[in-house]
């Protein structure tokens, strides 16, 4: 891969997007997994992502949340094995995370979450209490945000006042740096068609206030040089997405088939990029 000669930091991964995990398909399901892991092993990834929001996707049924869990943990002791570059992670929706602290994390060496505000016209501070579960339970080493953002619905949702916006994004860049997290990425750069409202870049090229106002104004290596043109890169087979990580970075959200249009980004502390691919 371009990127990774090119020394980028590369987190790759498979998820397992609209479709229900049972237990008559896990067993695909985690072979995906394995061959995704032995592409990333070979290909010189920096580190490899079992899943994302999966229990977000399981039938509750044939298979149920605490055995998906499992399934994780197990499968994560066979990627040690095929792995070995870097770090194993999984990304836990936020109402998942209690979950994940009952059960341990296993041979899992990194569990991620998304975290957001709220939703739907819902908010509240509980944001904050799950970024403090995360470092209480883990620490800066074993926890990082993939996702972070004022709402997982829509800015919008949460305000139509742009200027309010930022100073939400800017509240929740200052807590999560207080909390000791090393690693966030916000979500998203530009919005992926499946899911309007979230760019930071809108539709028509022009840029929401938070990004001058309180990405870029954050501690923000502005010096970084956003190429005009973009880098293709080819992915492998296995449904999967990869994330070029910084330290407090942001996603580019794109999502794409088979291959992805990888744009640099500037952001504070380093930058970021992830890459969603779909099996279609």
């Amino acid at each position: 891969m371009r990127a990774i000669a090119e020394g980028v930091e590369v987190v790759w991964g498979y998820c397992s997007g609209p479709d229900t995990l049972t237990t008559t398909n896990w067993p695909d399901y985690r072979q995906g997994i394995l061959d995704a892991a032995q592409w990333s092993q070979d290909n010189g990834v920096y580190e490899f992502r079992l899943g994302n929001e999966d229990l977000a996707h399981n039938d509750d049924t044939t298979l149920t949340d605490a055995q998906l869990i499992a399934n994780f943990k197990s499968v994560a002791t066979e990627v040690q094995a095929i792995f070995t570059n870097g770090n194993i992670s999984y990304s836990c929706r936020s109402d998942f995370i209690d979950d994940w602290i009952t059960a341990g994390k296993g041979d899992i060496d990194i569990l991620s979450a998304n975290v957001y505000m709220g939703g739907n016209g819902n908010y509240d501070e509980n944001w904050m209490n799950l970024i403090d579960d995360l470092m209480n339970e883990w620490g800066a080493d074993g926890a990082y945000l993939t996702e972070f953002a004022p709402s997982w619905d829509a800015l919008d949702d949460y305000s139509t006042d742009e200027a309010v916006q930022a100073t939400a994004v800017t509240e929740m860049i200052e807590y999560i740096k207080a909390s000791g997290i090393t690693r966030a990425l916000y979500f998203c750069y530009t919005d992926p068609y499946w899911l309007p409202g979230f760019g930071v870049m809108k539709d028509d090229g022009t840029y929401r206030l938070l990004w001058n106002q309180a990405l870029l104004n954050s501690g923000s290596v502005g010096s970084i040089t956003v190429p005009a043109n973009t880098t293709s890169i080819s992915l492998p087979d296995p449904s999967g997405y990869a994330q070029i990580t910084g330290n407090l970075g942001i996603s580019s959200g794109k999502l794409v088939s088979r291959s992805v249009n990888a744009i640099i980004i500037p952001i504070f502390f380093s930058f970021s990029i992830a890459f969603w691919n779909t099996s279609t």
